[in-house]
């Protein structure tokens, strides 16, 4: 039970040091840099922890928590590359990383949808013509005082000849002193709102840039009907750019992305803003170093008018790393597939049950078989089975 054990956590496999021909400043390169990257994962993770339960008012609190926990799985997978220097558990740290890719995935999965949530909150303009008004009413109010004190003099002076009159001027005051009272209970809750409104949207946009950071994400927000952009300071370094350096305009985006990838992604955001929908896409853009790096898009329509689009929103996220890995994945498999079907000798592939699921034209040659009578048959099929 215990041999078991021990082969499936350490196997025929041999550390990972060996990889690196044990030379001590490659190994402690790797070492340092696993371990520093752990303890920067675990000590976010904490402080997200720490501002969870220092803010339990805090809203999409369930996000918070998903973020910490991918953050401290990413820090294990990173601890146990360095375990795997030395003791080949490749096992148990491809299960740790199974787990913070299914964490990862899920928290993607519960942050995306609550994006519009948060992009619908007031904005400042909505905030500055709430308050406009509010002044409004505030002069209108002392209007309306100055008016109440005019007609208590003119009533106190012709109090004695014109009884009629002062009752009917009563009566006129009483009116509107109600209405001043109403007035001034409107204003009193106004103020709540707005005071409400600004504390909301000041708290949402923390915790947005907090979780896009997290994320290593950035964001824009195009304004349809003037053509005005906003791109946070991490969209602008995803381009190319240092913070604040160039305007923030689609002609500024377009002459960044590479000549073959601006079609397809023009059509996508043109269709998105045609049919009030939304599109994700993946290009290249060029730094100015000349440089190019993948970017995933994705934008969505927030606010319409007349049936037309007027606001469109979204968030990129620079994916040049994992976009590199792909390609030279397909590099190698087509590099395995050349040798293996150009072998002067016969080469298959087969699976633990001793079947054929792949063959080269050299081996069915020299069995005198095609491929497709070899692949899934076990190899004792073409075995003569008489002893001898």
């Amino acid at each position: 039970m215990v041999e078991d054990w021990q082969t499936l956590l350490l196997g025929p496999y041999i550390p990972h040091g060996h990889c690196y021909l044990w030379q001590p400043g490659l190994v402690w390169l790797h070492l340092l840099s696993d371990a520093l990257i752990a303890l920067s994962y675990w000590m976010i993770a904490g402080a997200l922890v720490y501002f969870v339960q220092r803010r339990p008012d805090v809203p999409f609190k369930p996000l918070f928590w998903l973020f910490a926990t991918f953050i401290m799985a990413c820090g294990a997978t990173h601890l146990l590359s360095v375990w795997t220097l030395w003791f080949p558990t490749y096992w148990v740290s491809g299960g740790v990383k199974a787990i913070t890719a299914l964490v990862s995935l899920f928290t993607a999965l519960e942050l995306v949808p609550r994006l519009p949530l948060a992009l619908a909150l007031p904005n400042a303009t909505q905030l500055m013509d709430l308050n406009r008004a509010l002044q409004e009413e505030i002069g209108d109010r002392k209007q309306a005082e100055a008016d109440l004190r005019a007609a208590e003099t003119e009533v106190r002076q012709l109090n004695r000849t014109l009884e009629d009159r002062v009752q009917r001027r009563t009566v006129q005051l009483e009116m509107a002193n109600q209405q001043i009272e109403a007035l001034l209970a409107r204003e009193r809750r106004d103020r709540n709102v707005l005071q409400a409104a600004k504390d909301n949207l000041q708290d949402t946009a923390e915790r947005l840039n907090l979780a896009l950071s997290a994320a290593q994400m950035g964001s824009w927000d195009w304004q349809l009907d003037t053509g005005s952009q906003i791109w946070s300071p991490q969209t602008e370094r995803i381009m190319g750019f240092d913070p604040d350096t160039v305007a923030h305009t689609a002609e500024t985006w377009a002459t960044r992305v590479h000549p073959d990838d601006l079609p397809e992604i023009a059509v996508l955001i043109e269709r998105a803003i045609a049919d009030q929908s939304e599109f994700t896409g993946q290009y290249r853009v060029c730094w100015l170093d000349d440089s190019w790096h993948w970017v995933s898009a994705y934008g969505r329509v927030v606010e319409t008018q007349d049936g037309c689009s007027q606001r469109l929103v979204g968030v990129m996220q620079d994916i040049t790393a994992a976009k590199r890995a792909e390609l030279s994945l397909r590099a190698s498999e087509t590099r395995f597939r050349g040798v293996f079907e150009q072998a002067a000798v016969g080469m298959a592939r087969l699976n633990l049950q001793g079947h054929w699921i792949q063959v080269n034209q050299r081996l069915c040659d020299t069995l005198g078989y095609q491929p497709e009578d070899l692949i899934n048959q076990h190899f004792q099929s073409i075995t003569y089975s008489n002893p001898i």
